[in-house]
Order: C-alpha cells, then sequence, then structure tokens
C-alpha cells in the first residue's frame, strides 16, 4: 500500500473497509511511515466529528493552521497554503461527508505535488482514485496446529494478545489455550476493533467463557477505551454508523441480505429480499452500494441455474462479515419480516436443491455438487426454520431427501443421517416420504448399519409401489442387494442386483442399468467369481462413458481395476486405478477413492511393497475416519496385520486380527469367500509364530484397538503396545 502511494501517477488513495477493519490505524501508520518522504510532512483531518459536508473544508483549514480573509472563500486560502507544498494529507472517516468529495478533487487539480490519503467505509468514486480494500486481520487456519510462536505471526492472533497483555500481563498463549485464541479471532472475522474490544474482557472472563459469550457477539464487544470516539466504544455503535448513512431502499436490502447464512449470489437475493417487489430499490444497484460502503464483500462468481432456463449464467456472489450480519439480523428479530423473509429463504432452497438434485446417485454430477456444498450454510438453515414456517410445503422433507446424495458424496454422513431421521418424523406424501426413506437407507449403509438400511430401503420399496414409481423400485431393489452383499447373504445379492438389472434394462434407462451393474458386479466379486465381476463392470463402464458422467465412471473403472486384480492382471489393474483416482480427485470425491485405493493396496501387497501397503492403507483409514464410516476398515486391519506378519512382528498381527475380528462382530458382517483363503493362511503364520498364550493375549488386546491407533501403526511402522 505505501508503493501505492509513492508512484507517481497516484496521487488519491482510499483506504476502504467495514466499520471496526483498522482504516484509521492503517492511514495513521502509513503516514508515519511516509513521513520523510514528504518535505511538508503529513497532516492528519478527523472527519468524524462533523456531518455537514460543508464543514469538511474549514476543518482541514483548521488543522493546516489557515484562515481566510474577511470576503475570500476559504478554499482559496487552503489552495494557497498547499499550492507549493510537497505534503501528504489523511482525510479520516469521509464515509457520511460523501457529498464533499469535489473538495479533494479541488484540492488535488490545484496543488500538483498534494497527494491524499483518505479512509472511508466507500469510495468517493473520483478518476484517478485508486480504492485499497482493507481486509480483515490474517487468521490462522483452525484446522491446523500452531505453537504458539507460530500464532503470534498472524495479525489477528498478535493483535489479542498485545491488547490482552495490556490488560492482565501475565497472560501467555500456550500449547493449551491456542486453540481457544484461534477461534476467539475467528468468530471476529479478524476485524481489529471487534478483537481489541473482546480482549478487554479478559480481565473477567477466561477464555473459555469468552468463547461461549461470543455465541452472540455484539453484546460482549462493547467498552472500549475511553479515547476512543463513541461510535468505536461498542461494535454495534459501529456498524449502526454505517447503517445510519445508508437511505431506506438500502436499509431494508441490508436487513434482509442478514437472513442469509454464508452469502447469497445475485439471484438468491433478488428471490428472497425482493419476492414482492416491495423493497423500493434494484436489487442489483442495491448491493452494489452495500459493497462499495463495505457492508456487504464480494466473494466471487460461479454458475446459476443448473438445468433451469440460465444454463452457463456466472452470478456474482457477496456476503457479510459475520458480526455484520449478526447486526443485520438484531434488526430483523426486532421488526415483523423475519418470518415472511425465512419462508421465502426456504422455498428458493429448496427449489435451488430440487433443481440440482439427481433422481439417482448416477446422475449425480461435480457442478450440483459444487453449488450445493457453497450453499451448505444456506441449506441448514432452511432444514431449521421449514420445520417452523413452511411445514405446508412438505419442505424439510423434500429438502433432506434432495441433499443426501450430496451429503454422501461430501461425508457429512452423520449430519445428512440426522436430517432425514428428523424428517422422517415430518408430514409428508408417500412420494415425499419415499425419497427421504431411500435417502435415511443409504446413508445408513454407508455408514455400515445394514439393519437399519435394509429396514428404511424396504419401506421406501412399498411406498414407491405404493405410487407406481417402477425406477424407485428399481434403485431400492440394487441398494438392498448391495447390503446383503455387504453381510455376506451373497445369494440373497445376487438374486436383487439380477432383478434391478432386469427392471433397469426394461426401463431402457442406462444410468440406471450402471447403478445396477455395479453391486452386481462387487457381489460376484466378493463370491469368488471375478471373471463375471470383471464382464459386469466393463458394461457399467461402457454405459457410463456414453453419459459423460465423471464422478459414475470413476466408479466403475474402481470396479473394473478390482476384477481385474483378482484375474491376476495387476499392471492394467494399477494403470485403472490410477485413471479413477484422478477423476475421483477432480469431482471432489473422497468417499469414491477408497475404491481405487483398496485395490492399490491389494497390488502393492502381491508385489510385496509392505511400504507402499502401510502408506495405502494409512490414506484409506484417514478417508474412512473423516467420513464416520467403518465400511471395510476390517480389510485394512487384516492388510495392516499382514505388514507387522511380513516384518517378523507377530504380537502386533495378532492385534490387528482380534481388532478386525471385533469390528465384524459389532456390524454383523463376515469375511467374503474371496479373502477367506488369505486370511486363514494369515491367522496360521501369526499363531505359529506366538504361543498359544500370547497369541491370545494379543488377540484380545487388538479387539479393543482404535481406528487413531491402527493409523498410527500405518504412519509409523510399528504397533500400539
Amino acid at each position: 500500500m505505501r508503493s501505492l502511494l509513492l508512484r507517481d501517477h497516484v496521487r488519491l488513495v482510499t483506504l476502504t473497509g467495514a466499520g471496526g477493519s483498522g482504516k484509521t490505524r492503517l492511514g495513521l501508520q502509513v503516514a508515519a511511515d511516509l513521513l520523510d518522504r514528504f518535505e511538508s510532512g503529513a497532516f492528519f483531518v478527523d472527519l468524524a466529528p462533523i456531518s455537514d459536508p460543508s464543514l469538511v473544508i474549514p476543518t482541514i483549514a483548521q488543522v493546516l493552521g489557515v484562515q481566510a480573509a474577511v470576503g475570500r472563500p476559504l478554499i482559496d486560502a487552503v489552495v494557497d497554503s498547499l499550492r507549493g507544498r510537497q505534503l501528504l494529507l489523511v482525510l479520516d472517516n469521509f464515509e457520511h461527508v460523501l457529498a464533499a468529495a469535489m473538495v479533494a478533487d479541488t484540492l488535488l487539480r490545484a496543488c500538483p505535488r498534494l497527494r491524499i490519503l483518505v479512509t472511508s467505509r466507500a469510495a468517493l468514486q473520483l478518476r484517478g482514485e485508486h480504492e485499497y480494500p482493507v481486509p480483515p486481520l490474517a487468521l490462522p487456519d483452525s484446522r491446523r496446529a500452531f505453537t504458539p510462536e507460530e500464532l503470534s505471526q498472524y495479525g489477528a492472533v498478535a493483535l489479542f494478545i498485545e491488547r490482552a497483555t495490556a490488560i492482565k500481563p501475565d497472560f501467555v498463549v500456550t500449547d493449551t489455550n491456542a486453540p481457544a485464541v484461534v477461534e476467539i479471532c475467528a468468530r471476529l472475522d479478524g476485524l481489529p476493533l471487534a478483537i481489541e474490544l473482546a480482549a478487554t474482557r479478559i480481565r473477567l472472563l477466561n477464555l473459555q467463557a469468552m468463547l461461549a459469550r461470543l455465541e452472540r457477539r455484539l453484546p460482549m464487544l462493547t467498552g472500549g477505551a475511553r479515547d476512543l470516539p463513541t461510535r468505536q466504544r461498542t461494535l454495534r455503535s459501529t456498524i449502526g454508523w454505517s447503517y445510519d448513512l445508508l437511505d431506506e431502499g438500502e436499509r431494508t436490502l441490508f436487513r434482509r441480505l442478514a437472513i442469509f447464512v454464508g452469502g447469497c449470489t445475485l439471484e438468491a437475493a433478488e428471490a428472497v429480499c425482493d419476492a414482492d417487489g416491495d423493497l423500493g430499490i434494484d436489487v442489483l444497484d442495491g448491493v452494489a452500494s452495500l459493497v462499495s460502503k463495505s457492508l456487504l464483500r464480494e466473494l466471487g462468481q460461479e454458475a446459476v441455474g443448473i438445468g433451469g432456463p440460465m444454463v452457463g449464467m456466472i452470478d456474482p456472489r457477496v456476503g457479510m462479515l459475520e458480526t455484520i450480519r449478526e447486526y443485520g439480523q438484531e434488526l430483523l428479530e426486532a421488526g415483523r419480516e423475519l418470518d415472511a423473509l425465512r419462508r421465502r429463504h426456504v422455498e428458493y432452497y429448496l427449489n435451488f436443491a430440487e433443481r440440482l438434485h439427481p433422481r439417482f446417485e448416477g446422475h449425480f454430477n461435480a457442478a450440483s455438487s459444487a453449488l450445493l456444498d457453497r450453499e451448505h450454510d444456506n441449506l441448514r438453515a432452511a432444514l431449521t426454520w421449514s420445520q417452523q414456517v413452511a411445514a405446508d410445503l412438505e419442505a424439510g422433507p423434500r429438502l433432506a431427501g434432495a441433499l443426501w446424495q450430496f451429503w454422501w458424496h461430501h461425508g457429512h454422513l452423520r449430519e445428512g443421517r440426522e436430517w432425514l431421521e428428523r424428517m422422517l418424523s415430518e408430514r409428508a406424501g408417500p412420494a415425499v416420504r419415499a425419497r427421504v426413506l431411500a435417502g435415511a437407507g443409504g446413508i445408513a449403509s454407508y455408514l455400515s448399519d445394514y439393519s437399519r438400511a435394509a429396514t428404511y430401503l424396504e419401506a421406501a420399496r412399498a411406498l414407491w409401489q405404493q405410487v407406481g414409481d417402477q425406477q424407485g423400485v428399481a434403485w431400492t431393489l440394487h441398494r438392498l442387494g448391495w447390503v446383503a452383499q455387504r453381510i455376506g447373504d451373497y445369494e440373497k445379492a445376487e438374486s436383487l442386483c439380477s432383478e434391478s438389472v432386469a427392471f433397469w434394462r426394461g426401463l431402457g434407462e442406462n444410468v440406471g442399468l450402471h447403478m445396477a451393474l455395479m453391486p452386481a458386479a462387487t457381489t460376484a466379486l466378493r463370491a469368488g467369481d471375478a471373471r463375471r465381476a470383471a464382464v459386469l463392470s466393463e458394461e457399467a463402464a461402457e454405459l457410463v462413458r456414453e453419459t459423460g458422467n465423471e464422478a459414475s465412471l470413476a466408479y466403475a473403472l474402481g470396479m473394473v481395476a478390482q476384477a481385474a486384480h483378482y484375474l491376476g492382471d495387476d499392471a492394467r489393474a494399477k494403470a485403472v486405478c490410477d485413471e479413477s483416482l484422478a477423476l475421483f480427485r477432480e469431482v471432489g470425491d473422497r468417499w469414491g477413492m477408497l475404491s481405487p485405493l483398496r485395490t492399490l493396496t491389494l497390488v502393492a501387497r502381491r508385489a510385496g511393497d509392505l511400504a507402499r501397503v502401510a502408506v495405502l492403507c494409512r490414506d484409506g483409514l484417514l478417508i474412512r475416519r473423516d467420513l464416520g464410516s467403518r465400511s471395510e476398515v476390517d480389510e485394512q486391519y487384516e492388510v495392516l496385520g499382514w505388514v507387522a506378519t511380513m516384518r517378523g512382528q507377530p504380537e502386533q498381527a495378532a492385534r490387528f486380527l482380534g481388532a478386525a475380528e471385533a469390528l465384524r462382530e459389532s456390524m454383523g458382517t463376515s469375511i467374503s469367500p474371496v479373502r477367506r483363503a488369505d486370511y486363514d493362511d494369515l491367522v496360521a503364520q501369526v499363531q505359529a509364530a506366538l504361543s498359544d498364550e500370547a497369541f491370545t493375549a494379543a488377540w484380545e488386546a487388538g479387539r479393543s484397538m482404535t481406528m487413531e491407533q491402527a493409523i498410527d501403526y500405518a504412519s509409523q511402522g510399528s504397533a500400539p503396545t
């Protein structure tokens, strides 16, 4: 920023940002740093105390010590004072006297060696003006662990520490309290004023108590230093200062935009904030004005209208800092429009989700997934509000039913299950209820709760039969087949999958046929018929290539690779796995990555590459842990048991085998026939290497081993003791 102000052609720089973002602090620091670059120094003019634009020149004159002769305009005297001087003029808090912007223009035109630095919540919109948005202070990634020394390098944390120690000299950031400090700064959006106000509470509140009170930020953020302007002694007053400068239409739009969680597109703002045409201002113009006044932030652009009339359009996305949004929410709650806004919000996001959601998982695509992920906070809010303001629309069940595959693909399995099961108690017609049951059954199966999955899926099939939805019936057949093969009932699984394949062939629906072929191939492979699995998976891959759906192709290729491995063609298995993994990474599907990772583990095992096997097992376990899934974890334990055996660690191997057995017992699953011979050989090797007593002790110890311990072993090469 300093270099910008020193460029030859730059004479007017405006620091813009939300109230409390540190514009004045930055302006003062820049002026101090550049003091020796201006022959006549720098002068700071505080415009906050005035509200009449006509008083801007008198205020500048007073700071400069300029007085006009009787009958002569004061601005002429100011120009005469500045015309020959190389000087930096800092005009602070210009936002409420923007009508006087031409004063700055006049001074710059008449005084060629003058440079002006302005701080304002909105730009002056003059030719030659260079706007410099002042961002919040830098925040550390709350998902990472930092040492106290590393944290102090981030501006937000450094400011908190500085202000906290000024009030409580013995305050120290430690490894124990560092996460709380990071969370406090994050909840305050990195706003300097908010951080300073929060830090003043350190005298009475410990960090955990402060965090609890920050569930509602504004009531706690009061009590600034006495030498601060009154409007900056509470964050509410600071934001209120900006709000009061808006016209009526802008105020209404600002309040209504506070209904959105995590920002919104312009399309959403128009649909929710001006659905009745009563806003009194064009939404696009209003949004642009609020952005220019630092009450909204631009969050980028994204595609809208997937599957609708606006396919391919790009829409701007805007949002509020959470501290500012809380102020808007308070205004909404104090008025009478909250319920109506929530209803429109629910209606919009219900339409949004249903417009994007696939009928079945074979239709799911990366573009839809990315849009849903961007709106996840709004979708969560809509689910909550649907039970309060839009029950007559069946909104909650419809919305949950539209989102279950998104929750699955993005690893929100437990959250999705909770929403779906909650919506089963809501009133809904049979078709809507069938979709909720199907979603609940699908997610329960991915969470390895096979008994509940079967119950939900059977109920969904009955409802789809009731309403005559053949596609729904066909879908539940192959999902039930998948559940049956997971618990080792291969005869039932083959029957259900075959029935589903026949259904989809009869319907002439290739996407559905691809979906049914996949569990049919998996069942064949687990039952020991790798050749049939290869035929079925190859057909699935060919069908899905025609649709261009990369996510579905990645799943089909994962199955092709497994079959190739069991047929002894590891070179092809590895090549196909690499293609599958690349597609899964491209579409952001971590769940799908597990299939090719598993096959690559088997390939590395056959090659005797112990280090590679351990790394692949670790990666697979990390994904399963993050997704909250125990599916195939027993297989990973068995593989780690084999690694330990090859490394001459039979006791550790026995622990992993005991852990695998305990997991299968808790899930009600069994070892598939295709794995049985290898498993029995491994157990025999471990037993032969240990006494009966040592084997039994290690096996029993393994039954209580956690996934974290297994991950540590795979990472470090030593089993838990």
